[in-house]
């Protein structure tokens, strides 16, 4: 590596040190939303075969799949 190739790799590194850092979430919120699944996503392509079963109150899912067809499944939040 070359003296101006090192020198330009090391200001991309500070470059990326000195960005800023977002705000973390406050906890209550976290929360309120661990509280408060209130989105079922449920898209199955015609013809895939997926088996899809939400528990919308425990906040989780199961998923099984054997297809190369499209489908997006999920529990979130909507806004």
């Amino acid at each position: 590596m070359g003296k101006s190739s090192f020198v330009l790799a090391l200001g991309a590194v500070a470059g990326v040190l000195a960005a800023p850092v977002a705000e973390p979430v406050p906890v209550t919120d976290l929360v309120k939303r661990a509280q408060s699944v209130n989105y079922n996503q449920n898209y199955i392509a015609s013809g895939a075969n997926v088996q899809y079963s939400p528990n919308q109150n425990a906040g989780s899912f199961s998923v099984n799949w054997n297809t190369n067809g499209d489908f997006v499944v999920g529990l979130g939040y909507q806004t």
